[in-house]
């Protein structure tokens, strides 16, 4: 009796452990995933293609004296319009992103040495900022243990 409840208990993990890991292990799911993806780049290459196109276009200022907009729809379009101009600020940035993305490859096992140059260059970021709070920490100190309170510039002094 103790070994089919641990049967089951076993089975009932397992169905647990599969239903939490299958849009990641099935296949099925990986091809619909990896379709979506495929679509995803193939449009994103159309944007980048018309790229000069379309920066050209969304550069050029609106021509004409007003929108019409509807009473009801202007506290809309008063939000969405500073929205807009955002994105559009932003817009050359992010197509230089999409450009590198579609030129970045994972082909090739290339996803674990991206990944260690990042580690590596947070690392270095990481240890940097230590070795500036140790500075400035030993400025405080240098500073708080040779002048006095009194003898300290302000920010509008300057030391004599």
């Amino acid at each position: 009796m103790m070994m089919k409840t641990d049967e089951v208990n076993l089975e009932i993990h397992q169905r647990i452990l599969d239903k939490e890991t299958a849009d990641i292990l099935h296949a099925d799911s990986l091809c619909s995933k990896v379709a979506l993806v495929d679509g995803l780049t193939s449009h994103l290459q159309a944007v980048l293609s018309e790229k000069s196109a379309l920066v050209t276009r969304l550069q050029q200022p609106f021509i004409g004296d007003y929108m019409k907009v509807e009473a009801q729809y202007h506290h809309y379009v008063h939000e969405v319009l500073p929205a807009i101009s955002r994105c559009l600020t932003d817009l050359s940035s992010n197509l230089g992103t999409l450009s590198w993305t579609k030129q970045f490859s994972l082909k090739d096992g290339q996803l674990d040495g991206v990944l260690s140059e990042i580690t590596r260059s947070l690392a270095g970021v990481q240890s940097k900022l230590q070795n500036i709070e140790a500075l400035r920490q030993t400025v405080d100190t240098t500073m708080s243990t040779t002048t006095t309170p009194r003898d300290r510039p302000t920010p509008r002094q300057t030391p004599p």
